[in-house]
């Protein structure tokens, strides 16, 4: 990621506190370290209003209640239109699941995954002036 990406990004997050990223690693093992340091670096909160980081993992059951998709998974934020992104904890994968927990998408890292959604979130808002 670029030094210009992450001020982009950083322009509407909000960093988590380093002792909050060592508890999430404790509480949730086999978080990428990747994440974590966007956590504690770049931070939580929303992306150009379409993009919704969460300030740490929680329950893929939280969200899909019964239809919840199964593994070793945690949800670490969504598009605000019903598809949820996570973490596959036994691969370190990046997945994205439709509103219906169906795998829409997968990453081979957190780092691919947050480049590819930055740079399509940045030529959205170029290409709308901002």
């Amino acid at each position: 990621m670029s030094p210009d990406d992450r001020k982009f990004a950083a322009d509407w997050l909000e960093p988590v506190p380093a002792a909050d990223c060592g508890n999430l690693q404790v509480e949730t093992a086999g978080l990428p370290t990747d994440y974590v340091d966007w956590l504690q670096q770049i931070g939580w909160g929303e992306l150009d209003g379409s993009f919704m980081f969460y300030s740490g993992p929680t329950s893929v059951a939280l969200i899909y209640g019964h239809n919840a998709p199964t593994g070793r998974l945690v949800a670490i934020g969504d598009d605000m239109a019903g598809y949820v992104v996570g973490i596959d904890l036994s691969r370190k994968d990046v997945v994205e699941w439709s509103p219906k927990g169906e795998e829409a998408s997968r990453w081979t890292s957190f780092t691919e995954f947050v480049v590819e959604r930055v740079s399509e979130l940045r030529r959205a808002s170029e290409a709308r002036g901002q």
